[in-house]
């Protein structure tokens, strides 16, 4: 793989692993669950705009480096979609969905859940725009402010050797 000033390169996790809902318009709470790790997001959203968005959630094995490594993943997220079918998740039209208040919440059997919140230029959103907490196994991750341009807000763990 060859890399050209400006061009960045991405490697996608294929999302049809994961189960997802659609986090719709109409309500302002989404719970999603698999295995074991249970996910909601409780929201207020911005209804003009029209990119999609999912709640995602996946809990198990997950080969990587071509086949080459296995890691145990847990993970829950909001993703941007171009349009309603997941495999459009990770892309985003230009005009994007302002969530005025974000709380995602997930129970992970890993200790150590690391929140990712990053815009739709895939630069990390400031550390004072969200606040990241845990009790026992529960985690949250709750927008501190209305988010723009949001590509994904999420927490994820990873292990090489619960497998």
């Amino acid at each position: 793989m060859s890399f050209l000033q400006g061009e960045h390169y991405i490697l996608s996790e294929n999302l049809l692993y994961y189960n997802h809902t659609d986090i719709d318009q109409t309500s302002n709470i989404t719970n999603i669950c698999h295995n074991s790790t249970c996910c909601s997001v409780i929201y207020t959203l911005n209804p003009t705009k029209k990119t999609h968005y999912k709640l995602v959630a996946y809990n198990g094995v997950r080969y990587v480096g071509g086949g080459q490594y296995a890691i145990y993943i847990e993970t829950c997220g909001v993703l941007a979609c171009k349009d309603e079918l997941i495999s459009s998740c990770g892309q985003r039209d230009a005009d994007t969905t302002t969530f005025e208040s974000l709380e995602l919440r997930g129970n992970f059997q890993l200790k150590y859940p690391l929140p990712s919140v990053i815009d739709g230029n895939l630069q990390l959103f400031e550390p004072n725009s969200y606040g990241f907490s845990n009790f026992d196994s529960f985690f949250t991750l709750k927008s501190n402010h209305a988010l723009d341009e949001l590509l994904t807000f999420s927490l994820y763990g990873f292990s090489y050797d619960l497998y």
